[in-house]
């Protein structure tokens, strides 16, 4: 009898390392977008915005708002949420429709990779099931995709991804799991379950006092995304915010307002261009402003 409890003893704690399920989970909330997501308590979260350019299907793009991963293996499997405002295909199709024109736009987007555009090669692209689910209670299409990636040391990797994607008017929840395809039956478990767990949540209003920032600023970030002025001009909107108290700088933050110091990295563009279109909001964007004005990215 101790022999067969020992046996079954171990069975099963083989059975929770091969197939993690987890019962104890973390939830990230985010009250101003408003939505809330859970992931196992032994996973990383990266809740930094980030902006990436347009995509197959996507006219005025979107923002990773967050992504949690394994903290051991975080680059084999993550799952990220991100809003893509007015989505071509949310406007244009439905059901069967969107499912079929999602798909042919994953496949685009692996063709059209490059170790100059996106730094790696994507081939063997495959969707391998695709169906209309629910989740808290709104129509989600679902597709499972497959593809390798080819790298520019000669080594390669291949990739299942569970794609979900909510629609809310002109707008897009995606939800995208990934996972290498090694070891994808032993975590997709956990991937179903952060992916379940998604809900909208009442969004919260700030207490705060939103910041005033005159649309001069914003268009002239909207021109210097676009490369119609020069980065002193970005800069000079730059000063104004922090001369009118609107970014609060610490003394100790060096200044200078020599023309030569306003040498600002070109990816701070997508924030600027993205801003100016209203896709992130103030706050988020003078927090990056001060961000890199306080770590001497830019010099003001």
């Amino acid at each position: 009898m101790d022999k067969a409890i020992l046996i079954l003893s171990a069975f099963f704690c083989l059975s929770a390392i091969f197939n993690p399920i987890f019962v104890e989970a973390k939830i990230h909330q985010n009250d101003e977008y408003g939505f809330q997501i859970e992931y196992p308590d032994n996973w990383a979260i990266d809740d930094r915005y980030r902006i990436f350019e347009e995509m197959p299907g996507v006219d005025s793009g979107g923002a990773i708002l967050v992504s949690v991963s394994d903290g051991i293996n975080w680059w084999n499997h993550f799952v990220s949420v991100t809003m893509i405002r007015n989505d071509t295909t949310a406007i244009n199709y439905e059901n069967q429709e969107f499912l079929d024109k999602l798909s042919s736009d994953l496949k685009l987007a692996c063709n059209e990779l490059s170790f100059d555009f996106g730094g790696i090669l994507c081939k063997n692209h495959s969707v391998e099931a695709k169906k209309i689910i629910e989740i808290d209670g709104k129509k989600a299409y679902q597709i499972k995709e497959s593809w390798t990636e080819f790298y520019q040391d000669g080594t390669n990797s291949s990739k299942i991804s569970i794609l979900t994607n909510i629609v809310e008017g002109d707008d897009v929840w995606q939800i995208d799991a990934i996972t290498s395809a090694e070891n994808y039956t032993q975590i997709s478990p956990t991937l179903n379950e952060i992916i379940d767990s998604f809900k909208f949540i009442e969004v919260k209003q700030s207490d705060l006092h939103e910041p005033n920032v005159p649309d001069w600023v914003r268009h002239t970030a909207g021109w210097w995304a676009e490369g119609s002025v020069s980065d002193l001009d970005f800069a000079n909107g730059i000063e104004f915010l922090i001369s009118e108290d609107i970014i609060h700088i610490a003394e100790t933050v060096p200044s200078s307002t020599t023309e030569g110091n306003h040498k600002i990295p070109s990816w701070v563009k997508n924030n600027a261009g993205w801003w100016s279109q209203g896709l992130i909001s103030d706050d988020d964007f003078l927090k990056g402003i001060l961000f890199m004005v306080e770590n001497e990215i830019i010099k003001v």
